[in-house]
């Protein structure tokens, strides 16, 4: 469950082709890979897709597996809310368990007496060039569990939700007929168990992108020069002022001024005479950092680089990154232009409820082409998109002498997006890593990202949840106003009242 690449079950399965295996996850994609993987091999497995809080209250699986096994996905006393109800009486559920295993094990007392496991063997485990010791936690399944376990996600108070790796299997033993199941869970976690990151970054901050939520900070109102995390603002506006207008099909105005940058300033590699749509010239910036870009992108939708800055500052305290300030588009270091971790995730968390932004900063290469022929290879540098993590989608790099290497980074997995922006870090994308990690695991469950991921760009939940109550007062205040007329106009003979009346009540 949860099986994500496929392991265990794959590793296992090519190890014993009689394994009767059954992926399970929550998305059909990895799933689709795993089934045309398995049949390449010649191998036979089942493939399901779904939700564990779901798949647990089905009799199909409920009570039905001889072995669940986990890996490290959340403390004991949680994870067993999630393993056992697939466990059937006599089996066991095997968790693997890191240096902290026993304070686990005294944690999760409760809750296996109350799901009907059994603490029934702890392996200490050394592995080689570590020097802490891990433990294989052997749980037998000695009751069954109450039907309402596993909560659903909303039910669960005071936690968040986090996906293992793993599969359901069931093996043929010998002539016997009985069933056994390797189960990896996906779990739930308290959020005040999930342990913060430790990064080199001077400082970050990580939001959820849907509703606004702070889900990590670390310095995050400091001031710092943004380097060419700035073209975030530039794509921004580029877009919004080129659809406004008509241009972005139009080619780019590319004069002189592309020259008046530093030496050693990235740059796209355009001149004056080329011919390049501003849509492709947008996204040849953002993938290779042009500073010409950018220039030519201001002279592009403003008349002058002066106006297109001023739009920026505009638009910045229009957004709320009220500790920012812009002196150029493209980023280079000015004592006048700065910003912070904070206000550069909500400026990224507004480009990427734009299409078109998000199209440009989810590319990893990029063939830009000429109007009149030919074409320009541009290679991101963002290498976070490259790095492996799961649902890596955008955005930025950014790096100066004087604010050292930054990073704002987008990611989307089961339709919840995560911002993080890392402010001068030695290890930019290992922080991401750690970062990105955390959030999806410190993500809570919320019935408002539907409206919120449907509401105008730019809009938080406080925002709307703000515009709510005072409609509601509105509302309250009109009815009040009405009750008031009909009362005296009952009195007043000339009066004429239409008992099907309903007064007019804005919407929320």
């Amino acid at each position: 469950m949860g099986t994500g690449a496929g392991f265990p079950g794959l590793p296992l399965l090519i190890y014993r082709p009689d394994l009767k295996v059954t992926f399970f996850d929550s998305l059909q994609k990895r799933l689709t890979f795993l089934q045309k993987l398995v049949d390449q091999l010649g191998l036979s497995a089942e493939f399901l897709h779904g939700r564990a809080e779901d798949a647990a209250h089905q009799p199909v699986y409920r009570s039905a597996f001889d072995v669940v096994t986990s890996r490290a996905v959340a403390r004991l006393n949680v994870l067993a809310e999630w393993a056992l109800p697939y466990v059937k009486q006599g089996g066991y559920f095997i968790s693997l368990k890191g240096a902290q295993y026993e304070d686990e094990l005294k944690e999760a007392e409760n809750a296996l007496k109350m799901l009907g496991g059994k603490v029934a063997r702890v392996k200490a485990v050394e592995i080689p060039g570590l020097d802490e010791v891990r433990a294989v936690i052997y749980i037998q399944k000695v009751g069954e569990s109450p039907k309402k376990y596993p909560r659903k996600p909303k039910m669960a108070v005071k936690k968040s939700f986090n996906k293992g790796r793993g599969a359901i299997m069931s093996l043929k033993k010998n002539a016997m007929s009985r069933r056994c199941c390797l189960l990896t869970l996906a779990a739930p976690a308290f959020a005040d168990e999930i342990q913060k990151p430790d990064i080199e970054a001077h400082a970050a901050y990580v939001m959820d992108a849907d509703t606004g939520d702070e889900l990590y900070s670390k310095n995050a109102d400091d001031l710092a020069y943004p380097g060419s995390t700035t073209k975030i603002m530039t794509a921004i506006l580029g877009i919004e002022l080129g659809k406004e207008q008509a241009m972005m099909d139009k080619p780019l105005h590319i004069t002189d001024d592309i020259y008046d940058i530093d030496s050693d300033a990235s740059v796209l590699g355009i001149k004056p005479g080329d011919q390049i749509t501003l849509s492709n010239g947008l996204t040849g910036m953002m993938l290779v950092s042009g500073c010409d870009a950018a220039v030519a992108v201001a002279e592009t939708v403003t008349p002058t680089e002066a106006d297109f800055v001023a739009k920026m500052n505009e638009k910045a305290a229009a957004l709320g990154a009220t500790h920012t300030h812009f002196a150029n588009p493209h980023g280079l270091p000015d004592s006048n232009h700065y910003s912070t971790a904070r206000d550069m995730a909500v400026i990224a968390a507004y480009g990427m409820k734009l299409p078109e932004f998000q199209s440009m900063v989810s590319r990893s290469e990029f063939d830009m082409p000429y109007m009149d022929g030919g074409f320009k290879h541009c290679v991101s540098t963002n290498e976070f998109l490259t790095s492996g993590f799961e649902g890596a989608n955008g955005i930025k790099t950014g790096t100066t002498n004087a604010g050292g290497p930054c990073l704002v980074v987008s990611a989307t997995r089961d339709g919840r997006t995560v911002i993080a922006s890392i402010m001068n870090s030695s290890d930019r994308y290992g922080d991401a890593q750690k970062l990105m990690t955390y959030a999806f695991s410190a993500l809570k469950p919320t019935e408002n990202v539907y409206i919120v991921r449907h509401a105008p760009a730019g809009q938080t939940l406080s925002d709307i949840q703000e515009k709510q109550q005072q409609a509601a007062e509105l509302a309250s205040q009109q009815t009040t106003e009405q009750t008031s007329d009909a009362s005296q106009t009952e009195n007043t003979p000339s009066q004429a009242v239409d008992k099907d009346y309903v007064p007019f009540t804005p919407a929320a």
